[in-house]
């Protein structure tokens, strides 16, 4: 479902461990959609609901709701380091952009 790149899995373990949270999970929320893609947002998190889909990805237990496990079906959460900023990147190659591709004029949601 979702892969989580070295990086990623290193800094979201460094994450935890400065908060004393290393034994929670994962969870990553689709929590709406502009012209660029759908928005995520990504939470440690240690009680799973009863729908959500569990899994693991090196030592790392990953969870999403049945609505967010749709849209994240083939991602790749990537952590970037930068000159001018660094970040969690999610790559999700089934996204289709709506209306054709026509990109932000086209909708006009202002995101």
């Amino acid at each position: 479902m979702i892969t989580v790149t070295y990086a990623a899995n290193e800094k979201i373990k460094e994450i935890m461990k400065e908060q004393g949270e290393e034994n929670t999970a994962l969870r990553v929320i689709v929590t709406g959609q502009g012209c660029s893609g759908p928005q995520y947002m990504m939470t440690l998190d240690n009680e799973a609901q009863t729908d959500d889909q569990t899994f693991e990805s090196m030592g790392l237990k990953i969870v999403v709701d049945p609505d967010t496990a749709s849209v994240l079906e083939g991602s790749q959460i990537d952590y970037l380091v930068g000159i001018e900023k660094s970040g969690f990147v999610i790559s999700n190659p089934t996204f289709k952009m709506q209306g054709g591709g026509g990109g932000c004029g086209s909708c006009g949601c202002g995101k």
